[in-house]
């Protein structure tokens, strides 16, 4: 597959069990072989999604502002989510005897992706037409022949890990560290300040899903509530290591008011998703802009505050000079 998508299928691996790395690649490679392809029906992007299906399960996933069909990222994540609510489905249709169980939840999932979950309940399993009755075993052949290793595979990209600091050379780095001089924003006291500079420390990193601890960086990058933890471990606040846990240890301090971003102080926690669903976390360094690890494939960097499905920002250190 295109070296690109080697960690976005490897996170999309994980969300469930019935729908693992090679399973999501082999998908990929008979939709669309990974391309940006539109079908004679309508179907659109590397997934090959029919436009009232993307309504539903595309979502924005590098912070661009809108989710892209056509964006591997957004794609790839789509059918991940889609895949495993199909088998979330099979298992409950088995349950209540809706479905017999005479193949795998993957297999009947798979016939529910491709001709729609209403013709499984009709044949209380994989579809008994021709284009299904292909597409399920294709599927699993290229999972077990082509694709077997894309789970362990090492994705391309840099690993070296970046800097530790501890809160005095934190403090100490400045805004320069690690990528340039960045402007940080005024504001939230001088703990704020020493996580701001941790982060910006760590730029340049790769994203790597369940990436970074309180000591660093693991496996040469961090995800996005990996670095906030690494970040705000420095100045002696310990969060949890989850983007919905930080949410929750964190909503007591939540700031008033919507999306906001020129209000938002340097050291603010930033999440987006819903209160249940917290999916991403990074944090604000002031004049509108943030420092996170948005997505596979893409750097931990500097970007503006985006809107999307914003949720609400925390302030874990409260404010004023002395914090």
């Amino acid at each position: 597959m295109p070296a690109g998508y080697l960690p976005l299928v490897q996170r999309a691996g994980r969300l469930c069990s019935e729908f693992p790395a090679p399973v999501i690649a082999a998908q990929l490679s008979a939709e669309s072989t990974f391309s940006d392809a539109t079908s004679p029906s309508g179907a659109q992007g590397p997934a090959q999604f029919m436009p009232g299906t993307w309504a539903t399960w595309g979502r924005d996933t590098t912070g661009k502002g809108f989710a892209d069909v056509h964006d591997p990222s957004d794609a790839v994540d789509a059918q991940a989510r889609f895949d495993c609510s199909l088998a979330a489905q099979v298992r409950e249709g088995i349950a209540g005897g809706r479905i017999d169980a005479g193949s795998s939840v993957t297999e009947i999932a798979l016939g529910a992706y491709n001709a729609g979950f209403g013709a499984v309940l009709g044949a209380r399993g994989v579809p008994g037409n021709s284009q299904t009755q292909a597409y399920v075993p294709r599927i699993l052949d290229l999972a077990r022949t082509r694709f077997s290793d894309t789970a362990t595979a090492t994705p391309p990209g840099p690993a070296t890990p970046g800097t530790t600091v501890t809160a005095a050379s934190a403090a100490s780095a400045g805004c320069g560290a690690a990528g340039g001089a960045v402007p940080v924003g005024p504001g939230g006291g001088p703990r704020a300040q020493q996580v701001v500079a941790a982060a910006l420390t760590q730029r340049g990193l790769p994203y790597i899903w369940g990436g970074g601890n309180y000591t660093g960086p693991t496996g040469g990058g961090f995800d996005c509530s990996g670095l906030t933890a690494f970040a705000f471990h420095q100045v002696g606040l310990d969060l949890p290591r989850t983007a919905q846990t930080q949410y929750a240890a964190t909503a007591s301090v939540q700031l008033p008011g919507g999306y906001t971003p020129a209000a938002y102080q340097p050291g603010d926690l930033l999440f987006w998703g819903t209160p249940d669903n917290i999916h991403h976390v990074g944090i604000a360094i002031g004049n509108g802009q943030m420092v996170h690890a948005s997505t596979f494939g893409q750097p931990l960097a500097v970007a503006p505050i985006y809107d999307g499905d914003f949720l609400a920002a925390t302030r874990p250190l409260g404010a004023g000079a002395t914090q």
